[in-house]
């Protein structure tokens, strides 16, 4: 067996229920059992499951390039995707591929990939078609290399109006910005086009730097198993380009300071917080109290009124209490 052999898994999958499809590509290096690279995407349009991964790996990837060159793709589901497969290759996956790959035999491997998607889309109802190819280095060098002379004598260098710059959100001093994903909510969601400040909307935070790990933490955004659950937010601002495909920004609030920030380029359908299917932990404090974890508050009149009525009860009851208790003391003082 050749020292430089690279092993290329290939895929498609779509789960009906949520309306999800997807296309993947898998790099790993035989002798180093490392990935070399990697790239999915995932869309709500059925026409992503269109490409069969049982075609040439080039063609393939350059596939999966083009649609995310286009904006063909939902980018805060193909980042989900993408960060979870990453995290879950660099564990047992290669391992287990690279076994599977000696055997001829991919029921584990396709097991295993079936589990993270169904993870991420919380659906069982998935279709998942895999495909296997090796090459040496030295072949996908030389693709490289060719792609690299044809876009050099296709494309003239891109001038400094032509480059997009990415979109930035002004902050109260002191806040913090973080990279979120939107949750899609494909039946009563809010269209994307017509979100609007002040809308309560869930995402959740990515997670892929030190610092977005540690306001996962923070605000409670884990479950048991320690995977990351979305939270609730408040759309602070939106910004949609003019270019084609549409592009969305978002800047929400997750909490006092706390901002996430978000982009998307399909038509999707936002879902909407609901304070009854907030899942995250209750972090039990000393003395036997519980408390959630910190979030936005979305106030209101009647919530600022309803506060007020708690303090006076409150107030009312301490009173009853000590009158009680006075009386009660005079009685035995006779």
């Amino acid at each position: 067996m050749a020292a430089n052999q690279i092993h290329i898994l290939k895929g498609r999958f779509k789960a009906l229920t949520t309306n999800t499809f997807g296309i993947f590509i898998v790099f790993i290096d035989r002798t180093s059992k490392n990935i070399d690279k990697m790239s999915i995407i995932a869309s709500h349009f059925s026409s992503m499951y269109d490409h069969d991964p049982a075609q040439s790996w080039e063609k393939f990837e350059d596939i999966i390039a083009q649609m995310r060159f286009n904006g063909e793709i939902s980018t805060s589901l193909s980042n989900d995707f993408q960060a979870l497969f990453v995290s879950s290759f660099l564990t047992d996956i290669v391992e287990l591929f690279i076994d599977d790959f000696d055997s001829k035999n991919f029921s584990k491997t396709e097991h295993t990939i079936q589990s993270l998607i169904e993870k991420i889309l919380s659906e069982k109802n998935i279709s998942l078609q895999l495909e296997k190819e090796t090459v040496t280095k030295d072949a996908i060098d030389a693709v490289k290399s060719e792609r690299d002379q044809s876009v050099k004598a296709s494309d003239p260098a891109p001038s400094s109006a032509s480059v997009q710059e990415s979109v930035t959100f002004q902050v109260d001093e002191g806040g913090v910005v973080l990279n979120v994903g939107l949750v899609i909510g494909p039946i009563s969601g809010i269209p994307i086009y017509d979100v609007k400040p002040g809308d309560q909307i869930v995402v959740k935070i990515a997670g892929r730097t030190q610092k977005e790990q540690y306001f996962i933490d923070l605000l409670g955004a884990r479950n048991e198993s320690g995977e990351v659950i979305p939270v609730p937010a408040v759309v602070k601002e939106v910004r949609s380009s003019s270019s084609s495909p549409k592009e969305y920004n978002l800047l929400v609030e997750i909490g006092p300071g706390i901002f996430g920030k978000a982009t998307e380029q399909e038509q999707v359908k936002l879902k909407r917080y609901d304070p009854l299917l907030d899942s995250r932990n209750v972090k039990k404090q000393a003395g036997g109290n519980s408390s959630s974890s910190s979030s936005v508050k979305f106030s209101t009149s009647s919530s600022a009124s309803s506060g007020k009525s708690s303090s006076a009860i409150y107030l009312w009851l301490i009173g009853g209490i000590a009158l009680l208790l006075t009386v009660v003391f005079l009685i035995f003082l006779r």
